[in-house]
C-alpha cells in the first residue's frame, strides 16, 4: 500500500483533484460574491495562511487614458474621465491574481478615488459601502482556450498598457466582468486567477 501511495501516477493524479477541487471552489466564490475581492478574501482564508487576513493591491498603473481608445462596454457619458488601472491582488507575499481595470473616477464619491490612488485596498474593499453588484461577461478557463476562437481570446492577450501580465498558462481562471452601483456601471475588470493548490 505504501508503495502505491508513493506511485508517481498516483501523485499526480491526487494532485490533479486537489486543484480541480480549489479551482470549481474558486469558480463559486467568484460567482457568488459582489466582488472579486470579497470572493478571493473568503477563499485564501480557507487554503492559505489564515495570519493573512486579508487581501491587498500592489499598483503598477493607474492612469486617464482617452475615451477614444477603450473599445469595451462602460457607457461613458460625454465628458467623463476615464482611468486603466492594472495591479496585482496578493495574500500576504503570495500573489493570487493579476488584473486591469477601466473604471469612471467621477461616479465615486471623493474619498474613495483617493483611496484608489494612494492605498493598497483593493478596488471592491474601497467601493464595498457602495453595494456594488458584479456580473461575469465572459470566463475561460486554461482548458478552453485551446478551444476559443481568436476573436473571443482577444481581450484576454497581453494588455494593451505595460507591463505585461504573467504568462496564460500561470493562470487558471481568465474573468471579465463590470461592477454596477447606483450611480450605474463603474468599472470594465478583467481578472487573470493563479491555480494555488492547497
Amino acid at each position: 500500500m505504501p508503495q502505491e501511495q508513493n506511485d508517481p501516477k498516483n501523485v499526480k493524479t491526487d494532485l490533479f483533484r486537489k486543484m480541480q477541487r480549489a479551482t470549481e471552489d474558486l469558480v463559486h466564490h467568484m460567482t457568488n460574491y459582489a466582488t472579486a475581492t470579497a470572493a478571493l478574501n473568503t477563499w485564501c482564508a480557507e487554503r492559505l495562511h489564515p495570519h493573512d487576513s486579508r487581501i491587498t493591491a500592489s499598483v503598477l498603473v493607474d492612469e486617464s487614458v482617452p475615451v477614444d481608445t477603450y473599445e469595451g462596454i462602460l457607457a461613458i457619458q460625454a465628458g467623463e474621465l476615464l482611468r486603466y488601472r492594472r495591479v496585482v491582488l496578493k495574500w500576504g507575499h503570495t500573489a493570487v491574481s493579476e488584473a486591469e481595470n477601466w473604471y469612471l473616477p467621477d461616479r465615486l464619491p471623493p474619498l474613495m478615488r483617493w483611496q484608489i490612488r494612494h492605498s493598497n485596498q483593493p478596488f471592491g474593499q474601497i467601493i464595498h459601502p457602495l453595494q456594488p453588484r458584479r456580473s461575469t461577461i465572459q470566463r475561460y478557463s486554461n482548458d478552453d482556450l485551446g478551444l476559443s476562437t481568436s476573436r473571443d481570446q482577444e481581450w484576454i492577450n497581453a494588455p494593451k498598457i505595460p507591463p505585461e501580465f504573467s504568462p496564460l498558462q500561470d493562470f487558471v481562471l481568465h474573468i471579465r466582468a463590470i461592477m454596477t452601483t447606483g450611480t450605474g456601471m463603474i468599472i470594465d475588470r478583467k481578472s487573470l486567477l493563479p491555480l494555488l493548490a492547497q
